[in-house]
């Protein structure tokens, strides 16, 4: 009987350990729970930005802010220092590493900073402050006074019908027909102003005086806007077969004539820019040099040599015709023109150069 119970006990053991270890239908399936690690954070790693590195581009009432780009900014914040407490000039995107300061006042002097800003937000990384001083106003108008022009026409006027000359010639110009005074020039380094034109009857009329009846070397400069090319049109002309017109050719090619009739006859001798093109809706600086003393004529579009080509004739003849901007044999021009000046005699390719840069850049 002892024997029979304890194998009773046993097979009822096993039957027990049996059942525990095979779920029923209606058994949940409880696995352990067990918390899942974090994602462990992405590593932060400090961006080196050491500021501004210089500014460039110093004029009257611009200056270029530069920097060196660094991979994980997401933008730049530019500061100016004016007073106790410095305030957000601007805000430039990345990966921009300059940017160009405007509007600012002549002869004045400027504080300025940029830090820079990431995904985690914006880095005190103690750069420094960096000061310039504005140049004078009068940088490019100054450049060109100092080549002694014999007339000069800013074309600045705010009011009235009359284009003040500051050249030695003092010959004041008469505006007609359909203009716009106080356009945008495009002067970059100094307010600039500019007269439009309506390509149709507006001109300025210079008369016929003495000083601009140049026979012998002979530099015109200007700058024009074309509100559109497709057509021959004169932004400047006294006489073809004379002392001197330049004509913009529907291509933005421009040539410069210049002859020995005396007049808008034959004979001349026509001169163009070559390849050199100057484009609707765009400033460009032009200047036609005429070098009669080694019989050469140099055409240039924004300081650059664009054409250069022997001279015909050693001398221009006289012509009676009046000296006229933005009018003459052909259609009138249609666009803005400023800064025109005349002079009698070769500039240099230098100060060819001289004058686009003190527009552009900046006097040094």
């Amino acid at each position: 009987m002892p024997q029979m119970r304890v194998l009773l006990a046993i097979f009822l053991s096993l039957i027990f350990i049996s059942c525990a270890e095979q779920p029923t239908e209606d058994a949940e399936d409880f696995s352990p729970v067990v918390d899942s690690p974090e994602e462990p954070e992405e590593e932060y790693s400090a961006i080196n930005f050491s500021g501004l590195s210089s500014i460039s581009h110093v004029t009257s009432i611009t200056a270029q802010l530069n920097w060196t780009h660094v991979e994980g900014a997401t933008a730049y914040l530019i500061y100016e220092h004016s007073g106790a407490t410095p305030t957000i000039h601007r805000v430039v995107a990345a990966p921009a590493s300059s940017s160009l300061i405007q509007d600012l006042t002549p002869e004045t002097t400027y504080r300025f900073s940029v830090k820079l800003l990431d995904q985690y937000g914006l880095k005190d990384n103690n750069s420094s402050i960096e000061e310039f001083t504005t140049a004078d106003t009068l940088c490019y108008m100054q450049t060109v006074l100092a080549d002694a022009p014999v007339v000069f026409y800013r074309m600045d006027e705010s009011t009235g019908t009359s284009a003040n000359d500051l050249g030695s010639a003092g010959v004041l110009g008469d505006y007609l027909g359909g203009f716009l005074l106080e356009q945008v020039g495009g002067i970059l380094t100094e307010p600039s102003l500019a007269v439009e034109f309506n390509g149709t009857d507006g001109h300025v009329d210079l008369g016929n005086p003495s000083e601009l009846q140049i026979t012998g070397d002979q530099t015109i400069a200007l700058w024009v806007y074309p509100n559109a090319l497709g057509v021959r049109q004169n932004p400047y002309a006294k006489a073809y077969g004379g002392e001197g017109t330049i004509t913009i050719e529907p291509t933005g090619m421009i040539h410069y004539y210049y002859g020995t009739s005396g007049a808008n006859a034959h004979p001349y001798q026509g001169f163009n820019t070559g390849a050199g093109r100057i484009n609707a809706g765009e400033w460009s600086h032009i200047a036609i040099v005429r070098d009669l003393t080694n019989m050469q004529l140099n055409w240039y579009i924004n300081g650059v040599l664009a054409n250069s080509g022997a001279a015909s004739y050693a001398a221009a003849v006289i012509s009676s015709n009046s000296a006229l901007i933005g009018q003459g044999y052909v259609n009138n021009f249609n666009g803005r023109i400023n800064n025109l000046a005349v002079f009698d005699r070769a500039l240099e390719d230098t100060e060819i150069q001289e004058h686009y840069d003190a527009a552009t850049v900046g006097c040094p």
